[in-house]
Order: C-alpha cells, then sequence, then structure tokens
C-alpha cells in the first residue's frame, strides 16, 4: 500500500475589501450533516485559528488567518450529505467588512489510472550487472521509468516503439505490449466525509476532512492554508492496495456561475488572454494552453487563481516545459 499527497491545486485569493467579489451558483444540496470536528490538535497560535460556529442554522468549520499585507482570510465549511461545501471565503483589510469571494463551492477531483511497467532503460544496465529480474526488483526499480506511457494503446509499427518502452514479451510479472484498454480506469471523487480534524504547525493549520474514494484510492481531503499569505492548497491524500498503479489527476472548483466574470491566463507565449464568462455554457471542459497553469476567475476587483503545487524533482539535463493544461 502506497501513501501519497495523490492530488492537489493551490488557491490564491488577491483583491480588494469593497464589494462582493464572485457570483457563486446557488446551492442546491439537499441538507447538511451536523459537523463534528476535533480541535485538540491545534495549539493557540499568532494570526490563525479555527472554530465551530453555527452558520444557516448548522454547524460549520470556520478557519480565519492572516493573509497577505495584513489582510484577514476566512473559509467556512460544511458537510452536505457527506460532501464537503465551502459556504464562504472572505477576505478583510484592517477593520473593514468582509468581502465574499466565493459561496457554497466545492472540491472536485477526478483521476485516470493505469499500470506503471519498468522500461529498457531500467532493465538494461540490471541485465549487465548480472541482477536476476524477479518480481521484487521489477517493482523495485519500475518507479524511476522515464519512457513509460500507461494510457498509450497503440500497437507497435513495424520497427516497434521508439525510445526505450517497455519490453513488448513482458519481464517477471510485468505484462508485455500492446497495452489493453481494462488496464484504464477513470473516476470522479467520491465523498463520504463523517469525521473532521484541524492541527497546527508553525505558520501552518490544515483539516483534515474523512474518508473519501478516488479511483482505487481511499483518503482524506487535506485544505491546508498558510499565514502571511491569501493561499489555500487543497488535497487528497490516499492510499491504494493495488499494485503499480500510475496515475494523472484533475482538480477543479464547483459552484462558479457562468454567467458572470472573466478568466484570465497567459499562453504559451507569454502573452495574456482573457474571455468573458457570458453566453452558453460549454457541456465539455474547455482546455487552455496556460503558462505554468496558472488559470484566474475574476470579477469586479478580486480574483482567485488556481494552479498546481510547484515541482519538487526536475530531470538532470532535460528542458522542462510546462505546456498546459487548464480548464
Amino acid at each position: 500500500m502506497r501513501t501519497t499527497a495523490l492530488a492537489g491545486a493551490l488557491l490564491l485569493l488577491v483583491g480588494s475589501t469593497t464589494g462582493v467579489s464572485f457570483s457563486m451558483a446557488a446551492s442546491n444540496d439537499p441538507g447538511t450533516a451536523p459537523l463534528t470536528c476535533d480541535l485538540s490538535g491545534l495549539d493557540a497560535r499568532d494570526g490563525m485559528g479555527a472554530r465551530t460556529l453555527r452558520v444557516g442554522g448548522d454547524d460549520a468549520l470556520e478557519i480565519e488567518w492572516e493573509g497577505t499585507e495584513g489582510q484577514r482570510v476566512r473559509m467556512r465549511l460544511q458537510v452536505a450529505e457527506g460532501v464537503p461545501v465551502v459556504r464562504e471565503l472572505a477576505l478583510r483589510g484592517g477593520a473593514g467588512a468582509w468581502t465574499v469571494v466565493a459561496e457554497d463551492a466545492g472540491f472536485e477531483f477526478s483521476i485516470v489510472e493505469g499500470l506503471r511497467r519498468i522500461s529498457n532503460q531500467q532493465l538494461r544496465p540490471l541485465e549487465e550487472l548480472g541482477v536476476a529480474l524477479t518480481p521484487d526488483v521489477v517493482d523495485r526499480y519500475k518507479w524511476d521509468v522515464f519512457w513509460d506511457a500507461p494510457l498509450d494503446l497503440r500497437h507497435p509499427g513495424p520497427e516497434g516503439f521508439g525510445g526505450n518502452p517497455p519490453p513488448m514479451e513482458g519481464v517477471a510479472d510485468q505484462p508485455g505490449l500492446p497495452r489493453s484498454p481494462d488496464e484504464i480506469r477513470r473516476a470522479d471523487v467520491r465523498y463520504s466525509v463523517t469525521s473532521c480534524r484541524v492541527e497546527g504547525e508553525g505558520r501552518r493549520l490544515w483539516a483534515t476532512l474523512s474518508p473519501l474514494r478516488l479511483g482505487s484510492f481511499t483518503g482524506d481531503l487535506v485544505i491546508t492554508v498558510h499565514r502571511g499569505t491569501n493561499l489555500v492548497r487543497a488535497e487528497v491524500v490516499g492510499a491504494t492496495d493495488r499494485p503499480s498503479v500510475a496515475y494523472k489527476y484533475d482538480f477543479g472548483i464547483t459552484g462558479l456561475a457562468a454567467e458572470s466574470g472573466n478568466v484570465r491566463w497567459r499562453d504559451l507565449a507569454g502573452g495574456e488572454q482573457a474571455f468573458g464568462l457570458r453566453g452558453p455554457v460549454n457541456e465539455d471542459r474547455v482546455v487552455l494552453k496556460a503558462a505554468n497553469r496558472v488559470v484566474v476567475a475574476e470579477a469586479g476587483r478580486s480574483s482567485i487563481a488556481v494552479f498546481p503545487p510547484p515541482h519538487t524533482f526536475f530531470w538532470a539535463r532535460e528542458v522542462e516545459q510546462v505546456v498546459g493544461n487548464n480548464w
């Protein structure tokens, strides 16, 4: 079983402290369940804190912290039929009034899973060293693979696959090529939240909402805030019992009304792009080729930027280019 920060993104809130900054769709949830949140792991700390309170006649978790340039940021969370809902996300400057940035919003995750294979690039030096290619050895080194493509269902051409693909005939208990469509599984997140825990360390405070399921993974939604910034990190932390799972994920915010506001991003040439959210709504996702994978939803003088966490590893002597994609 592997435990990992499975999927996540960062939200950056920016804006003035006057006027409602983002128009949201009305909530259609059938009811809000009582939210009992364990705050025993949270010590008193400067500039940030959490409490439970009543919002609309139901229990809610409220997290408040010191944001950028002395702003205050507030998030109120509730659970509706097991699904976490951001009832309010708001900013305030000084002693001014709270500016509501988002209401009745949700966190959407989807995943596609495939089978990780070791490639010839890892196998050749092992063979040259006389290492027996047992299932344990293959399982250990296949996570370093560069050339594997778990979603590629093509049959090889006359000259086979390019690069350093997995062995055609398979190795140890790893199946050969071509890949089977049965290896690929797609799923959306399924929340069934019944517990909540808030903890803090240093300049961080995080709420863990459990449980959920994302494909073959089970785990938690973890929402982290950082004192001194307007950043919110939302991520799924989970584990799977399935072997050799390679995965990709999508993250989005639900509940934003398409009838108002604008979307802004920089294209791959660095040019500024904008689109007004007016007119008919697309049934499918609209993919943006966005530099640094940053997309900004804006209305009035406030905005929410969404982007993935920074990379933690770069290949030596390789040119890494982020070529999209947002939706």
